[in-house]
């Protein structure tokens, strides 16, 4: 239960305070009204959830009942509030920072109404303290919400479900081949899943300049096919050797087969997959992406401006500067480093909340900026200058 109430705390505290900074304060909990993807996404999840948790309660399966939650509050936390960080973060009011703000709090009074039953003293804190005025004063004493199923977009969940199985693919790729995540990579190539509409997310997530959709996995790769012989033995019997033989010979495979008059499953192949130059390959049922390699000065220069973007964040945090607060930096490094900065100057600038960024010689911390080694001093600047 503690993987689960952590983080829903931290979901809550998240809203609470970038809600405060804005002033935002609707009179009462809407159902959003959003064309913003995160948004139809998590409240869709929402209904699903309500709809298995009911379901669940209704076969009397209290372990079935809860399980759900802990997939959604992580849906919740590491999905779609990391996912819309910048929209809360926008100096702006603007239309699809309010859906943001009306969706999360949608979301988190569902949530707590779903959960009082199971959490009753956490759900009732957030309850209380997001409810709209006309809601009742305890969320015991509201019903047990119905799922609205003109809400939920089945089609919209499963296409969510393949980006984040490509991107998982992908962190692991980066992990297995030392590629740092602050490292664009030029692109990523993607066979049997379904994530179109949803390319910009794991340009985002993966730090890739491109997603390309590829119609079969050997455009990646060469794939072999190898019988496992510990689990085809007792199916097969004499037949292992021509069995054996047949499935060495195929050309694909979807994880279902009838060889040599035997059926054959996923778990009785053992298939390999050998990179084309240039990419790493990674696979999880029928998904398989590639990564690029190869980098060129341009995304070496971006690297090192997200890295440099990595170490000021840091000082922003040992500082305890207001998540609002702006800032100057200066920064003594370089050729290299001064030239990334200056040619992703904006981005940085906008990230780290820096109203200057300069150069010259500084008695700040040093750190090491992909093996750059640099000095950066960071200072706050009065509010009444931004």
């Amino acid at each position: 239960m503690r993987d689960l109430l952590i983080p829903w705390w931290n979901a809550y505290s998240f809203f609470v305070t970038y809600a405060n900074v804005d002033g935002f304060a609707d009179a009462e909990v809407v159902h959003p009204e959003s064309d913003n993807v995160l948004d139809r996404w998590i409240v869709s999840s929402m209904e699903t959830l309500i709809a298995d948790v009911t379901a669940a309660m209704d076969a009397y399966d209290l372990q079935r009942s809860v399980r759900p939650f802990v997939k959604f509050v992580e849906d919740l936390t590491n999905w779609y509030i990391r996912r819309s960080r910048r929209r809360f973060w926008k100096s702006t009011n603007d239309g699809d920072k309010l859906c943001a703000y009306r969706t999360l709090r949608y979301v988190l009074v569902q949530l707590a109404k779903v959960a009082a039953p199971f959490t009753p003293f956490i759900a009732e804190e957030i309850y209380r303290n997001l409810k709209g005025a006309g809601d009742p004063g305890s969320v015991h004493l509201c019903d047990f919400p119905t799922a609205n199923a003109a809400a939920r977009d089945l089609a919209l969940e499963s296409r969510m479900a393949a980006v984040q199985t490509v991107v998982e693919l992908g962190r692991r790729l980066r992990a297995d081949n030392d590629l740092k995540v602050r490292q664009p990579l030029a692109e990523i190539r993607i066979a049997g899943a379904d994530v179109k509409g949803l390319e910009d997310l794991i340009v985002d997530e993966l730090n890739v300049k491109s997603v390309a959709h590829i119609a079969d996995e050997t455009e990646l790769c060469d794939v072999s096919y190898k019988a496992n012989f510990k689990t085809l033995g007792r199916k097969c019997g004499p037949k292992m050797k021509a069995v054996a033989a047949a499935i060495a010979a195929m050309k694909s495979f979807d994880g279902a087969a009838t060889v040599e008059g035997v059926e054959i499953a996923a778990e009785d192949v053992v298939i390999t997959r050998a990179p084309k130059a240039g990419l790493v390959v990674a696979s999880e049922g029928a998904a398989v992406v590639g990564l690029e390699t190869a980098l060129t000065p341009e995304l070496v220069a971006e690297g090192l401006a997200r890295e440099f973007v990595s170490h000021v964040q840091s000082m922003r945090k040992e500082a305890d500067f207001e998540v609002t607060q702006r800032i100057e930096v200066t920064v003594d490094a370089d050729a290299d480093v001064k030239a990334a900065l200056e040619a992703h100057a904006d981005y940085v600038k906008n990230e780290i909340l820096a109203l200057k960024l300069g150069f010259g010689v500084c008695e700040g911390a040093t750190v090491d900026l992909n093996g750059h080694s640099a000095r950066i001093t960071v200072a706050p600047v009065a509010q009444a200058g931004v």
